[in-house]
């Protein structure tokens, strides 16, 4: 019998933070959105001060400076190389790792069901080592959760929280757990992953208040009167698996480029920089994934709250489809011209605040059917790889497209430092990339 373990990294990002800042353990953080506009992440000690997750920060900025919580702007580039570590310890203890999200893995565990004691406690001394290990490995605390289902490893994941709540390890073997059936007829149907607030308000009409009274409804009719995920859900509750590990990953059919400035931004040129940032960004990650793009559009927005409003998008299709730099940033840069108004109709400046590039249309590298001509493509292809190599090597940036700035504007530019001019996005409060820029390593004084 195979179970699913549910991995959860507890307050990713403000872990991330504490990782590298032992003198914030049991401190209050918070960790804010893009341009500093929002929280994203908090810490415990900050749920109890009231503030919620999506908060605009002025609105609370003078309650974090009251009860000195630490606040941090988005480190993106950190968070990405320690989720990339702690999955590298999951991985340890199961050929099958299915990553969710940034900070949230399911594993598949095998298990003895004719010996369900001896297996429980098994289990449960895995789910703590595997704790340990990740801890010890990167820094970061985790929820772990053992049980028949993924929906029931999620709802096992809540009381890891309660256990959290007292001072426990939060690791549980859900399968066949003493508190199960009790904690299940108390957790809120809103709770139940595959639920939501608006089903969960819907379902909550009709009488259906908690986790336990969706398991005990007929799957035929929820699937009859709902739909098809709410009866996977109701069986999942069950203990019968509906919902698979996704050991493959579904190919992407779009992938969005995309970023807000730190400042309104006027000359086209900057904007220009950031267009071509994206597609260099945009056309790396298609090739990680060896993916070919037909189709791109690049837009430009001032924004829905500015006095003078604009949206310019553009889009083109591709004679052939790739993931060649070069080729995605010439058309590219015929959209940006095709979009791109510097007054409006009473002559004054339009002030933009984002602009981006979607690439659609995706299909994999060997889908692409070869011309007479195709040898012509072959040194392209290799400049693309030595591109991605020395990137690779050397760091993000070390070597772009003249269309982008230079590397050291670009490195400023995503820097820790304030960005006092440029496209990039405000971050004055953001921690050094601790593991991913050399200058930005951690020095240790003596």
């Amino acid at each position: 019998m195979k179970l699913f373990a549910l991995i959860d990294c507890s307050s990713f990002y403000c872990s991330c933070e504490r990782a590298f800042r032992p003198d914030l353990k049991d401190k209050p953080i918070c960790v804010l959105s893009n341009n500093d506009g929002a929280v994203v992440s908090l810490t415990p000690e900050v749920k109890a001060l009231g503030v919620m997750v999506g908060t605009p920060f002025y609105q609370v900025k003078k309650t974090l400076e009251e009860f000195k919580v630490s606040v941090f702007s988005s480190n993106y580039c950190l968070y990405a190389d320690m989720s990339r570590r702690v999955m590298q310890v999951i991985s340890r203890f199961s050929d099958e790792v299915e990553q969710c999200s940034i900070d949230e893995a399911f594993i598949y565990l095998n298990t003895d069901e004719d010996n369900i004691a001896d297996e429980r406690i098994r289990l449960q001394n895995l789910a703590e080592t595997m704790y340990r290990e990740v801890l010890k490995g990167t820094g970061i605390p985790v929820r772990i959760s053992i049980a028949e289902t993924k929906t029931l490893a999620k709802v096992g994941s809540e009381y890891a929280k309660k256990l959290l709540k007292a001072k426990k390890i939060p690791c549980v073997c859900f399968w066949e757990h003493e508190d199960k059936a009790t904690f299940i007829e108390n957790l809120s149907i809103t709770d139940v992953w595959g639920v939501g607030r608006a089903w969960g308000r819907r379902l909550q009409d009709v009488g259906l208040l908690t986790a336990r009274d969706l398991m005990n409804a007929e799957p035929l009719a929820m699937r009859k009167k709902y739909n098809v995920v709410l009866e996977r859900t109701c069986l999942e509750l069950k203990g019968i698996p509906c919902i698979f590990l996704d050991l493959v990953g579904e190919q992407r059919k779009s992938l969005i480029r995309s970023r807000m400035f730190g400042q309104k931004v006027t000359d086209p040129k900057l904007i220009l920089q950031a267009v071509s940032t994206h597609i260099g960004r945009g056309a790396e990650k298609l090739r990680q994934e060896k993916l070919i793009c037909s189709r791109i559009t690049v837009y430009i927005s001032t924004g829905r709250h500015a006095e003078l409003r604009y949206q310019g998008t553009a889009s083109a299709n591709l004679v052939r489809a790739t993931n060649d730099t070069f080729i995605l940033n010439r058309v590219a840069f015929n959209l940006f011209k095709k979009c791109f108004k510097k007054y409006a109709n009473n002559g004054e400046l339009f002030q933009y605040v984002k602009a981006g590039v979607v690439f659609n249309d995706l299909n994999p590298e060997s889908s692409q059917v070869n011309s007479l001509f195709d040898f012509m493509n072959t040194d392209k292809n290799e400049v693309m790889d030595a591109l991605d190599r020395i990137n690779k090597k050397y760091g993000q940036h070390s070597l772009v497209l003249a269309s982008q700035g230079t590397p050291d504007k670009l490195k400023r530019i995503n820097s820790a430092k304030k960005n006092a001019s440029g496209w990039g996005m405000k971050r004055n409060l953001m921690s050094p990339r601790f593991t991913t820029v050399w200058e930005e390593l951690m020095e240790v004084k003596l």
